[in-house]
């Protein structure tokens, strides 16, 4: 009898705990039991973003000796209004040449801050991971400044070699 009177409470203890959990943690039905709700209309839609892939280059690094330079490839990620959702195939393709023709008179400012961004940045610095990715962030804040509209949201690497 001593046995049940001392697992009744347990039982209890750890059933209220269990509760106690899927209320704070668990997703769906019970969010609407705190006040949250689960639809569509809270939750953002993501950006609508496009690849623009810029020309493949080779820069002179800033080492002096010996002389290396960086052969890379940037893919810019742009933010472009009124993009269609979800492009695919020609559509995609058709919107990368609209694309191309709406940056042509600002694609001299993005290939130059490209390279002289490159051109001022030492291999030792560029071989280290978190070298790159200050690379990125320094593309995309000078791109952004230099360009304004459409905005880069993310830049990308298709080839890094230094040599």
């Amino acid at each position: 009898m001593k046995k049940i009177i001392l697992l009744i409470p347990t039982v209890i203890l750890i059933s209220a705990a269990t509760a106690a959990g899927l209320y704070m943690f668990a997703p769906g039905p019970l969010q609407a039991l705190r006040g949250q709700t689960a639809s569509a209309e809270t939750t953002p839609e993501p950006e609508q973003t496009i690849m623009f892939p810029t020309a493949e280059r080779v820069v002179n690094l800033a080492d002096t000796s010996p002389i290396r330079y960086v052969k890379v490839e940037v893919v810019l990620e742009l933010k472009v209004k009124d993009l269609p959702r979800n492009l695919t195939g020609e559509a995609y393709k058709k919107k990368i040449e609209e694309l191309k023709a709406e940056l042509a008179p600002v694609l001299p400012k993005i290939n130059d801050t490209i390279n002289l961004v490159l051109a001022s940045k030492h291999a030792d610095e560029l071989l280290k991971p978190e070298g790159k990715e200050a690379l990125k962030a320094e593309l995309k804040g000078r791109i952004n400044r230099a360009i304004h509209e459409p905005e880069v949201v993310d830049v990308y690497f298709n080839q890094f070699i230094i040599q």
